[in-house]
């Protein structure tokens, strides 16, 4: 009991400094540091009045100016650590040294973030044992946004906030922007950054998929199906529809782009006259053109400073990793807003070279967006080299690596009554499989598309963000290796630390 008393001072010190801890990890619960910081105050307040016939006595001696020193040293250690509180608390500044990021927004997310106009109210709706988890993200958000307004709400100890939002499970998280109101039951940086987008967006834009010439159907739910896509598409905002303007006799104006998917067979002259109409009137087309189809979307395309080559690209070291070499794996991009930051390898499932014409038509800027290494070619004569069970470069008729896959053609168009210009683009990719269900999780075939589909809506805010998982870093260790690190730790290191401690102690011995 004399040794506490004796040492209360230092005890309600340590319980300050933890207190004031706690006011930084337990950001949402400030009550817990306080409660903490209380505590500490009267435990000093009691050891002043256990000791008060001593300060008294100090007052008169000489000691008291060594125990004021003392003072002013606690007081501005104390001044130091409130200061270096509230600074984390104004400037706000993370460091993620993961090697996949893990715990960092996204670029994307950040503009998104940064470009919000109006207040955003968020509500998580989690219980108390997990809140941290939307407490980490959440605040991860705010640092970025002075605009967003969060709340942690337990729905078992606040049931009538749950029944006013209508809250049916837990871990849901309600936005709520001007009138509008939008909920999420996946707190991740992908599902939060797209609803946030959907419920700032002023107003729904429509994506038409061309059909009646055998297109890929965005209904489909099989691996030959786009259904993936569609609703990734649906989740950020987007209405979808199916087109056949051969039935309707127009594209409809709130058509914001036209895609079209891997048509099989070959499309009216009435239906590519009302595409190029349509891109006359300053609107986008997205065409996914596989080998040996749309001989007609080939002479449209090509007004526009893009060639659909007629061959099929083999990679024959791409074979290592897909284990077929009909499937090249582009890892190269050309600079281009879609492009931008774009590093996954995409996958693109028997493809035909796109390339962009040279000198490119007046009025037109074309760039090659995807490109394979230099040991693909462009393979003019597939069917008798396959007869012959071998794929071989001819330099006098294949196209030389890399070959191009994906180009875009961003169009200026005069209009005849002498107004502004109106900008139009069209982007080709020679294949309509690599956006299949079966196959668009490979890699960065999912980002790829829905970026293309974002720049060319105009909405370069909106993004697909590739999931960020923690990576194992290894390490490999050769025997020699393990032996050193062996003896270093479990022999040498004590050894020497017994020896050490032998000599100090033979030194004493001797004094």
């Amino acid at each position: 009991m004399e040794t506490i008393k004796r040492f209360l001072n230092y005890i309600s010190l340590l319980v300050l400094i933890i207190g004031f801890a706690f006011l930084k990890i337990f950001a949402g619960k400030t009550y817990i540091g306080w409660i903490v910081i209380g505590i500490a105050v009267l435990l000093f307040v009691f050891y002043l009045y256990l000791h008060m016939g001593e300060l008294k006595d100090s007052l008169r001696r000489k000691t008291l100016l060594y125990k004021s020193n003392i003072l002013v040293i606690i007081l501005l250690v104390l001044a130091i650590i409130i200061a270096i509180n509230v600074l984390s608390v104004k400037v706000q500044k993370r460091y993620d040294f993961t090697e996949g990021k893990i715990y960092s927004l996204s670029p994307q997310t950040i503009k998104v973030l940064k470009n919000l106009k109006g207040e955003l109210n968020i509500k998580a709706f989690y219980p108390s044992e997990i809140s941290f988890k939307a407490e980490d993200t959440l605040k991860l958000y705010k640092i970025y946004s002075p605009k967003i307004k969060y709340e942690i709400i337990d729905p078992n100890k606040n049931p009538g906030m749950a029944r006013r939002y209508n809250i049916t499970a837990e871990n849901t998280v309600v936005l709520e922007y001007k009138d509008k109101e939008e909920k999420i039951n996946n707190l991740s940086e992908e599902e939060l950054t797209n609803a946030i987008i959907k419920i700032t967006r002023d107003k729904k834009q429509t994506i038409c998929f061309l059909q009646g010439h055998g297109e890929v159907n965005p209904d489909d739910t099989s691996k030959q199906g786009l259904s993936f896509v569609k609703d990734n598409l649906k989740k950020i905002g987007y209405n979808i529809e199916k087109l056949n303007i051969a039935e309707k006799g127009k594209i409809p104006d709130e058509c914001k782009m036209v895609i079209v998917a891997g048509p099989q067979t070959p499309l009216f002259d009435s239906e590519i006259k009302m595409l190029d109409d349509y891109v006359n009137k300053g609107k986008n087309l997205f065409l996914l053109i596989d080998p040996d189809t749309g001989e007609k979307i080939e002479k449209l395309v090509k007004k526009y400073g893009i060639s659909l080559d007629k061959d099929v690209v083999v990679d024959l070291v791409s074979r290592v990793v897909s284990g077929d070499p009909l499937i090249p794996i582009v890892n190269h991009y050309e600079y281009h807003e879609i492009t931008k930051n774009f590093k996954l390898a995409a996958v693109f499932p028997y493809a035909r070279s796109v390339t962009a014409l040279k000198p490119a038509p007046k009025n037109m800027f074309i760039t090659e967006l995807a490109k394979t290494s230099n040991n693909a070619w462009g393979e003019t004569n597939l069917k008798e080299e396959i007869k012959t069970g071998k794929l071989t470069y001819n330099p006098a008729v294949d196209k030389p690596g890399p070959v191009s896959l994906a180009a875009i053609s961003e169009i200026k168009i005069k209009q005849k009554d002498n107004s502004k210009e109106k900008d139009a683009k069209i982007v080709v990719i020679g294949d309509s499989d690599f956006a299949k269900n079966g196959i668009i999780n490979t890699s960065g075939n999912e980002n790829f598309f829905m970026n293309i589909v974002n720049y060319l809506s105009n909405e370069k805010d909106l993004i697909s963000i590739s999931p960020k998982t923690a990576r194992s870093s290894g390490i490999t260790l050769t025997p020699a290796q393990m032996n050193l690190i062996f003896y270093m730790v479990i022999i040498i290191l004590p050894l020497f630390v017994l020896i050490l401690g032998i000599i100090v102690w033979i030194k004493r011995r001797s004094l």
